[in-house]
């Protein structure tokens, strides 16, 4: 299934049904060999859009992790956000999330919210983003176990550097609460360029979710390092 998704996503950034859009891609994956055999694979797709008052993107990324052969981690995440410029460094926005981790001991976790962002810092060596939104999310349990619904509250802050001419970093941390359960995510990553639109990228993510259910873990980290493509 991901050998697939990782194939999807080098065609998706090659294609000319996205010529008007604005992007990057990611591809990323490690093996250890040794007293146990340790392989992970990452693939990531973000695209973005511009026009007048409006930016409209889009994000995908899937993530697996396995040892001595059997699977150890599995997820694939959907985002979508439209925003609205306001006057000065304001704007609204409307999102949608889906996500699916096997692992985490949630069958799929969607949610729905509208808020409003801020951009703290907006120039050419450095931007920063602080959203904050409200809306309603709705959970699937493993095993047809039932379903969660519940009110959410979510926080999004995007840091972005460009350190010198080939070299930049981005840090963003995310987190949506409800009454039942609080996923949040971190990540750092940095970013090398070889070429114009090539680069290597190498990246940091924690994912959690604060009441997991028993015999799932809370916390998933993953490092990475692979391929970037921008265009």
């Amino acid at each position: 299934m991901l050998r697939t998704v990782l194939i999807f996503s080098m065609t998706l950034m090659t294609s000319s049904v996205w010529a008007q859009w604005a992007g990057e891609g990611d591809l990323a994956y490690s093996n250890a060999n040794g007293n146990s055999n340790n392989s992970a694979r990452a693939a990531a797709l973000a695209l973005s859009k511009e026009s007048g008052a409006w930016k409209h993107s889009v994000g995908f990324d899937a993530i697996g992790s396995s040892q001595n052969d059997t699977t150890t981690a599995e997820s694939y995440t959907l985002v979508g956000q439209s925003d609205y410029a306001f006057s000065g460094d304001y704007y609204g926005f409307g999102a949608l999330r889906y996500q699916t981790d096997r692992f985490s001991g949630y069958d799929s976790q969607a949610s729905a919210k509208v808020g409003a962002g801020w951009h703290v810092i907006d120039s050419e060596e450095a931007t920063f983003d602080a959203e904050l939104g409200v809306g309603y999310r709705k959970t699937e349990l493993l095993n047809n176990l039932g379903s969660e619904s519940e009110a959410v509250v979510s926080l999004g802050l995007i840091y972005k550097r460009v350190l010198t001419e080939t070299t930049d970093i981005d840090v963003s941390y995310f987190t949506e609460s409800g009454s039942s359960n609080r996923y949040s995510e971190a990540s750092a990553g940095i970013r090398v360029a070889i070429s114009d639109a090539l680069g290597l990228r190498a990246g940091y993510l924690i994912k959690q979710n604060s009441d997991a259910p028993v015999g799932s873990r809370e916390t998933d980290t993953l490092t990475t390092i692979g391929i970037n493509y921008r265009f």
